[in-house]
Parts: structure tokens; sequence; C-alpha cells
């Protein structure tokens, strides 16, 4: 939310884009980019399924408008240029929320879609 302020977002859309941002469960923006760091990860651009989990926590229940979801795409276009970063995320500071779909098993070399 603090990068959404910093390009300018008035007090309105930024309670648009929260309603936003906890339905889709992101605390962090880690949380919208992908596990390299720097691009997006598109499944954020889209509504969460109400079946789907993406956190570990739990959130309160938002239902944004499809208007506040075209609010959120173009915030995370303007805070993320041609959906990649400009600048690549250091290592996690501790145990990240997010569920991660995909995992790399080191013991076994195989890469693991979870559901």
């Amino acid at each position: 939310m603090q990068r959404f302020e910093d390009v300018g977002y008035s007090l309105a859309e930024l309670c648009r884009l929260n309603k936003v941002r906890i339905h889709q469960q992101v605390f962090f923006l880690s949380d919208v980019l992908r596990d390299d760091g720097l691009r997006l990860d598109g499944k954020y651009l889209q509504r969460r399924p109400s079946s789907a989990t993406w956190s570990k926590h739990k959130f309160p229940k938002e239902k944004p408008r499809s208007r506040d979801f075209m609010l959120w795409r173009a915030a995370l276009a303007e805070i993320v240029p041609s959906h990649r970063s400009s600048e690549k995320l250091g290592g996690f500071v501790s145990p990240p929320h997010k569920r991660w779909e995909w995992r790399f098993d080191r013991d076994t070399g195989q890469l693991l879609h979870i559901k």
C-alpha cells in the first residue's frame, strides 16, 4: 500500500486498492512477484477464486468490485512496469505466508505441484 501511496493514489483509490489487496491475500510487494523477485505473478491480476487460499494467514472477507480490480491492475502496472520489477528483492527475512503452488524437492530432483 505504501508503494501505491508513494506514486500518488488518492485516499479513495487507496481504500479501493486495499479491498483488492485483502481479497487477494497480499501483505507485501514480494507477494505479487514470482519466485525470482523480478516478475509479476499473473495470478494476482485476476480475482482470487473464493475457494482458493493464497496465504497461510486468515484475511478478512472483502468483495471488491470489477472497477476496483481495474484500478488494481493499473496500479500494479505502475509499480511493476512491464510486469518486471526494476529492483530485485533480497532473500526472505522470515518464513513467507504465501502459499506456493510449485516446489522443487532437492532430495529427489523433482518439481512438485502442491494442491
